[in-house]
């Protein structure tokens, strides 16, 4: 999850934002949260319905109500890569899916009061507030904008992610709140970070030695827990 003061006061009062993902869900399930501001503030789930999936993106307002609209998902959305994003203008609320705007069958995508800030945090396949609701997802691509996107710079993002053209809104663009790319290679490894246990020739380590095992100050042993043997306990491979 993230937190910010930009990002908190961003997706709050009649701020327009959008929510945008390249998901894949893996199998049905009640409450799956797919991009969260706690339950107080906003959300997306994909949940199941009536034999599918529906997209159910809502927001709380200062009023203390609910406003909810509903989606129905692809008949193709499990275990398949979506583009997803949801958008609010100040007033309205759409959801689109693979660049198409779908229509709610339920909800009238009117939001007559502002939306409410919480403290909690922004988190992807999670709800802060209700730990146990957590998504069945894989994503690529995360990101949230302080603008609502026209269905031209979605279509454009979703085709740049496909490495079909340019985006139209680019990382670096100030309207971007959160860019995160799963999809990325660690190409180059940062070294400037200072690791202790690292570190050789540690006049502190003379006369002893690593050992495995002790998990509640017991003596050390050759029991496996949490080792996952891929290093050595100095940290060599």
């Amino acid at each position: 999850y993230a937190s910010s003061g930009e990002l908190n006061a961003s997706l709050s009062g009649n701020h327009p934002f959008t929510l945008e993902a390249e998901v894949k869900q893996t199998e049905s399930k009640g409450l799956n949260v797919l991009l969260s501001k706690g339950d107080q503030q906003l959300g997306l789930r994909a949940d199941p319905y009536e034999g599918g999936i529906v997209l159910r993106f809502f927001v709380k307002t200062e009023t203390q109500s609910w406003v909810q609209n509903e989606y129905h998902a692809p008949a193709d959305w499990l275990n398949n890569w979506h583009h997803v994003a949801a958008v609010f203008d100040g007033s309205r609320l759409a959801v689109y899916c693979d660049g198409e705007a779908l229509s709610p069958f339920s909800g009238d995508n009117q939001v007559a009061s502002p939306i409410s800030a919480s403290d909690s945090p922004f988190g992807v396949n999670y709800d802060a507030v209700n730990p146990d609701r957590t998504g069945k997802n894989l994503y690529t691509k995360v990101r949230v904008y302080k603008k609502a996107l026209s269905a031209r710079e979605i279509a454009a993002q979703m085709a740049a992610d496909q490495g079909k053209g340019n985006y139209a809104v680019g990382a670096d663009d100030p309207s971007v709140l959160l860019w995160l790319d799963f999809s990325d290679a660690v190409s180059k490894l940062d070294d400037s970070i200072y690791d202790y246990y690292a570190e050789a020739g540690r006049e502190d380590m003379a006369g002893r030695y690593y050992a495995f095992g002790g998990d509640w100050n017991d003596p050390a042993n050759h029991q496996d827990y949490c080792n996952n043997g891929l290093i050595s306990s100095d940290r060599t491979p």
